[in-house]
């Protein structure tokens, strides 16, 4: 794996839909939620890659909080399924979530310098950020920090965030990583928010539309 966390392809004329996934890999996620996380991404990699235009549009990158980089910024079609498969971390360590979200956004700067670099034209990126408890209590003042600069962000058109609160997280500070708050999900349902994911994806390598939270775009796997 490269230390910069970037995999692109330069010389790919289409216009690029960076997506950052940050996992929560602390320990409450053992067991069936992650394995719920797992199979999310590995459904939303297939679909995509089975999109001819998506599979050359969106780069994805994969991190966790306690693994890091799992999966640096790659073109869909060029992700080796298996391999990413066998990257997916297990549950298990604390919350470090300021220090994920920051690595996140240091990555999607990396990659947007180079798309600058080389005149590539993208899309609004887009980043997941997802947990289920609290982060670890030398970790708040990060969260506070990456939360008005995502919110700033998104205020700036620069970014879309979405912040997931899954069985029972600390809403209050979710909704910090997001200027629409945080959506409550089930770990149960994370198969139907990948499905969504896939389908906002493929919509924006075609249009530049950006991922909707209407209630009706995503009753499907959100607690309203």
């Amino acid at each position: 794996m490269s230390k910069t966390g970037l995999n692109t392809d330069i010389d790919n004329t289409q216009t690029r839909c960076p997506l950052v996934v940050l996992i929560d890999d602390s320990s409450s996620m053992s067991g069936d939620p992650i394995r719920q996380v797992h199979d999310g991404i590995e459904l939303l990699v297939q679909s995509l890659q089975e999109d001819d235009v998506a599979a050359y549009a969106v780069e994805l990158c994969i991190t966790s909080l306690n693994s890091g980089i799992i999966q640096e910024f790659t073109p869909i079609y060029d992700i080796n399924l298996q391999k990413l498969k066998d990257k997916l971390p297990e549950a298990d360590d604390c919350t470090p979530l300021g220090t994920g979200i920051k690595n996140s956004i240091e990555l999607l700067d990396k990659l947007v310098e180079l798309y600058d670099k080389h005149g590539i034209a993208k899309y609004t990126p887009h980043i997941i950020i997802m947990s289920d408890g609290e982060p670890d209590s030398d970790e708040y003042h990060m969260c506070v920090e990456y939360g008005d600069e995502i919110r700033q962000r998104e205020e700036q058109n620069k970014i879309v965030s979405l912040s997931l609160a899954v069985d029972g997280a600390d809403k209050d500070i979710m909704n910090q990583f997001s200027v629409n708050g945080c959506i409550n999900i089930d770990s149960a349902k994370f198969i139907n928010f990948f499905q969504f994911v896939s389908r906002s994806m493929s919509a924006m390598s075609r249009s530049g539309v950006t991922a909707s939270v209407q209630k009706e775009d995503i009753a499907d796997w959100a607690n309203l």
